[in-house]
């Protein structure tokens, strides 16, 4: 029976720059088998590791699938949950380098099926749209960079008026609904991204990704207690040695957290705002309770408007990145010899479904 495939970001475009989560792809230690795959654009890694990934849902495997956030249509890897096995692009901005060479990571080189010859011919231009790729992702950083600064005065305006009681009433209620008096043995923590600032706007793989037995909808506003709450829940998971899966917001990667899932119980804890609505089933709780009804709507207002302009001025410098980098992929794509690497490639997965 085929089983539905599952979709992440490894890693996003954030106010912090190119900010990434691959270890939470599958931990080098936890892999049988990392394969790093290397190459200039355009040589067939995102194509391979979406063959590999069909193949594998065809036999029956869980596979997930980690999307590119400046080109969601392209991916950054693959991991195929029952054997163990990982395929990751291993070029810029996403290096990952071998930790035990050998014994788990192996590195396939797509780049030794280039014909040097033939891109020697347009050096010139393939080192103009490189640079030009980069000056268009430096542009979007820039746009993203005050929409940080921007986010951090939302939460001060709401933190004026938070009721701490009600705030700390709720994570009370939330904690002993989902975890009841349940522990775990293990506990641990897998850190990625469900939602992603991308060339086609904002794309979000929580609703899809998380279809769970029971879920716990936080209906919330940009920059509002949802962080305490979540991070209360995060770490009481944490207290109870429970492992959580924990996904991250591209606005602010490393302290708010979006989503959570355990595993062990199918659950998702989930903040629901005009960026990633959730409009599903669920247990719903409306953290405007947690608030006196006193912010500063005015302030408010202009500051998600400003948000906005910069986000959508993001989006378009993303989007120029991407035609670019199709106009670079094209002189790799001349000059590469897409049979040979995709059956040497091939032949690394197809050993190890020959094992099962």
């Amino acid at each position: 029976m085929t089983k539905k495939p599952k979709h992440y970001f490894a890693g996003g475009n954030t106010p912090s720059g190119f900010a990434d989560y691959f270890e939470g792809i599958v931990p080098r230690a936890e892999a049988e088998h990392f394969y790093c795959i290397k190459g200039g654009p355009g040589v067939g890694k995102s194509t391979f590791m979406k063959r590999a990934g069909e193949r594998c849902e065809k036999e029956g495997y869980t596979v997930e699938y980690f999307h590119c956030p400046s080109d969601p249509r392209s991916l950054d890897g693959v991991f195929i949950k029952e054997l163990k096995v990982a395929y990751v692009d291993g070029t810029a901005p996403h290096i990952k380098d071998p930790e035990y060479p050998g014994a788990v990571d192996t590195i396939i080189d797509f780049g030794a099926f280039f014909n040097t010859d033939e891109l020697k011919k347009n050096r010139k231009e393939i080192i103009c749209l490189t640079d030009a790729v980069s000056e268009r992702f430096a542009n979007a950083k820039s746009k993203l960079k005050p929409v940080g600064i921007i986010f951090n005065n939302v939460e001060r305006i709401y933190e004026k008026d938070k009721n701490s009681k009600n705030i700390i009433s709720l994570c009370h209620k939330l904690a002993s609904d989902i975890f009841g008096d349940s522990r775990g043995t293990n506990g641990g923590v897998r850190k990625l991204f469900l939602t992603a600032l991308t060339p086609d706007g904002i794309i979000n793989y929580a609703g899809e990704t998380l279809k769970c037995e029971k879920t716990y909808i936080l209906d919330a506003v940009c920059g509002d207690c949802s962080k305490e709450i979540m991070k209360y829940l995060a770490d009481e998971a944490a207290r109870r040695e429970i492992y959580a899966e924990l996904f991250y917001c591209p606005l602010d990667p490393f302290g708010k957290i979006d989503h959570i899932y355990l595993p062990g119980s199918d659950t998702a804890i989930t903040v629901s705002n005009s960026y990633h609505l959730n409009m599903g089933e669920g247990r719903r709780y409306d953290l405007s309770d947690c608030f006196y009804g006193g912010t500063d709507k005015e302030a408010l207002s202009r500051a998600m408007e400003t948000v906005d302009e910069l986000l959508a001025k993001c989006e378009d410098e993303l989007y120029e990145a991407r035609e670019m980098h199709s106009r670079l992929e094209k002189y790799y794509m001349g000059a590469m010899d897409y049979e040979k690497a995709t059956a040497a490639a091939m032949a690394t997965l197809e050993k190890h479904l020959s094992n099962q």
